[in-house]
Parts: C-alpha cells; structure tokens; sequence
C-alpha cells in the first residue's frame, strides 16, 4: 500500500495538536501552552471541560492548528509504515526498527574492506573501486582469484519468487 508522505508542515502542526491535546486531557488538564499569557512566573491555566466560554476557545484554537496541514498523512502514513506486508519496520520489535530484510538490504550494499572477510564467509561479490566491471564471485582461495579486488559485499540469496499456496500465473508472471 502507497500512501502520500506527511510533509514538514504536517508534521510539525501533528505534534502541537498532540502537544494541545495532551495538556488538554493530563493529570492536571491545562490550556494549551500557546492559549496561556505568557507570564512565566505564574502557572499554566487550568482546563475545565464545562466552562463552555473555555471549550470555545480550546476548540477554536484545535482547528486552527488542524487546518494549517494534514493529520491524516501523518497517521495514514505511519499506519501504512506499520503494516507488517510493508516490511518497513521490524514486526517483533517493541520500538521502531527497520524491518530485517530492509537491515538485510542496507548491509548488502556495504562494501567492506578485504580484511574484514573470514574463510567461513563462503562465497561472497568482490569490487574494484571504482566500479568498473561487473564483481567477482568467490572467496580469495579460489584458484581464478584475480587478486586486485578492494572490497566485497555479501551475495544475497534470494527469497522463493513464488508464495507458498501462489503459482506464478496467479501473480502475472508468463
């Protein structure tokens, strides 16, 4: 699922709304920072939820920061960062973390020193920099081994092209 990125402005307005609600609906509900004088000696005003004249001006102030951008980017967005079919974020991690095959990914296309390969690495792609021919696939053991490469990156094995319970044909491939 594709959805449209929260820009800055969203952003921003998404975490004063947050930052009004929460002061809104604390243990000690106050108006939100920008509704308070700005008397920094004396405490923030108290909220009352049945002071109609104060729920006027909360509400007021609420649209006024809901209307300057989209929450629903925001909270669409993050809900579609979320969706485990994504792979965006790590399912089984309690805080926010790259899903494995995105860290998979991303270590993949880092190249390492030659020093940093082991002999129980097995196989992995060799480069020149700069990159100038297609990589070499091997280990420095190899009896083809052209000597002059700098750095490898993993060889990445790819996942079975076809779901299990899924024929190719069902996924539009000919």
């Amino acid at each position: 699922m594709k959805m449209a990125k929260a820009s800055e402005a969203d952003l921003d307005m998404a975490m004063e709304l947050c930052g009004a609600l929460d002061a809104l609906t604390g243990n000690w509900p106050t108006l939100p920072t920008a509704l308070c004088k700005p008397d920094d000696d004396e405490p923030d005003e108290a909220f009352d939820c049945d002071d109609d004249r104060q729920c006027g001006t909360v509400l007021r102030h609420l649209l006024a920061i809901a209307e300057r951008a989209s929450l629903l980017r925001v909270v669409w967005g993050c809900a579609v960062m979320l969706d485990p079919r994504n792979k965006c974020v790590d399912p089984n991690a309690d805080v926010i973390e790259h899903h494995p095959d995105a860290k998979a990914g991303h270590a993949a296309k880092l190249a390492r020193p030659l020093d940093e390969w082991e002999e129980d690495m097995s196989d992995v792609l060799w480069w020149r920099f700069p990159v100038d021919e297609p990589p070499y696939c091997g280990t420095p053991n190899c009896s083809d081994w052209p000597g002059y490469h700098t750095h490898w990156t993993p060889l990445v094995v790819p996942s079975d092209p076809t779901p299990v319970g899924e024929s190719s044909s069902e996924r539009g491939a000919t």
